[in-house]
């Protein structure tokens, strides 16, 4: 069992499941990631909620080498449902796109979230946060914030919009008891933690060690921080991309570009200013139009 503290969550689920069983084509959440594998940081969340499954990319990198599969696998375990957004893309035509200042590919996958949303009624999605260290997962949560704002209007009700953090996990969720006790009391029950129980950990720790595409990040991972780090999942309110502070020290993947550039893997480094500000503004100009 995932014991999940919060109130706000439990009812939303609730009215979601009594939706599907009127209408069982309707899921009861929606997750969106940017790549492939972000969803075993969530794993037990995953089983509870059982939703559609959004994903950007299809995790191929440089090595071009697909993990949609994998992931697939660990959604089929879970008895999650793969959306229609659900990695058409390659990571280097994202890269591309923008590079290239492509804001019109970026609005029509948030466009295509959007159809999605309102076609499912979905109300909570959870999805990446934006934390200024790799590139597609900023852009995607400017795409999924996009969406939910437009999504929510159509609908005439808030859709809840939730993230977890990716790069910094470590620090957000852990030491968990502390931290998760500390976020609840700042931010009340709008925070959502799930303890894991020993059995759903284990089934965890199971399937991230079999996702095979990850599975030396995963035992890296299991070394440094113990199994216990697993236990505890995190869901805080989103803060959009756009949210961010645009005169802040320059986001890191500025300079992992750049170093790439150097060795020759992509023709022009992404800066935030020259490239992602104006994508960012773009995105949250359509979310407020009508």
């Amino acid at each position: 069992m995932v014991r999940i503290n919060a109130n706000s969550h439990d009812s939303l689920i609730s009215a979601a499941r009594a939706r599907r069983e009127r209408t069982p084509d309707s899921p009861r959440a929606l997750l969106a990631i940017a790549h492939p594998g972000h969803e075993l940081l969530v794993h037990g969340w995953l089983e509870q909620a059982q939703p559609l499954v959004a994903v950007l990319t299809d995790g191929s990198g440089r090595n071009r080498t697909s993990r949609l599969d994998s992931t697939t696998r660990v959604l089929n375990g879970v008895g999650a449902t793969p959306a229609a957004v659900y990695g058409a893309y390659a990571d280097r035509r994202v890269y591309e796109a923008v590079r290239l200042g492509d804001e019109q590919f970026f609005l029509a996958i948030s466009r295509a979230l959007e159809e999605l949303l309102v076609s499912t009624n979905v109300e909570l999605i959870v999805g990446d946060a934006a934390e200024r260290e790799i590139l597609a997962h900023d852009v995607w949560r400017a795409v999924v914030d996009a969406a939910v704002a437009r999504a929510g209007r159509r609908l005439e009700h808030a859709i809840a919009n939730y993230e977890f953090p990716i790069q910094r996990h470590e620090n957000a969720s852990h030491d968990h008891a502390e931290s998760a006790a500390v976020a609840t009391r700042q931010i009340a029950d709008s925070v959502i933690t799930c303890e894991l129980s020993h059995q759903a950990m284990t089934r965890k720790l199971a399937v991230a060690r079999g996702y095979e595409p990850l599975r030396e990040q995963v035992e890296t991972l299991i070394e440094h921080r113990g199994v216990e780090w697993f236990r505890s999942e995190r869901l805080s309110p989103a803060r959009p991309a756009w949210s961010e502070p645009f005169d802040d020290e320059p986001p890191q993947y500025e300079d992992h570009g750049r170093q790439l550039t150097h060795a020759r893997h992509y023709p022009e480094a992404i800066e935030f200013h020259r490239h992602v500000r104006p994508l960012l503004a773009c995105l949250h100009d359509w979310s407020e139009s009508t």
